[in-house]
């Protein structure tokens, strides 16, 4: 093959291969940001059981734990919560874009529930 068609064919190769990398960095992200959407959404969800007294402990015992923390820390764990706020919707579908498949083993027909 001529020198060109060999340029063409790497040229191309490459531009293949910088497409799998960004697919690859890509889906990372999405798989981090998908975790991180469920802790955060797992963290909002608990609610302290008990009294009210024993809501208060906990609550002064977190804000405890924050002021111990080194600031550093801290401001990545803020820094890491606005990047999956802002960044989340970008890539997490719609609720009318979510389908589910329903099927029984006792049944043989498959149902679509959205």
């Amino acid at each position: 093959p001529s020198a060109s068609a060999t340029w063409v064919l790497a040229g191309v190769l490459v531009f293949l291969l910088c497409c799998v990398c960004a697919y690859f960095a890509i889906h990372v992200l999405a798989q981090f940001l998908k975790g991180s959407a469920a802790d955060m959404e797992e963290s909002e969800d608990e609610e302290p059981s008990g009294s009210p007294e024993a809501k208060q402990n906990k609550e002064k015992m977190r804000a405890a734990a924050a002021a111990k923390q080194n600031p550093l820390l801290r401001f990545v764990g803020q820094a890491k919560k606005i990047l999956v706020r802002r960044a989340l919707p970008i890539v997490q579908e719609a609720e009318d874009e979510k389908f589910f498949l329903q099927w029984s083993v006792h049944s043989n027909k498959v149902s679509l529930v959205s």
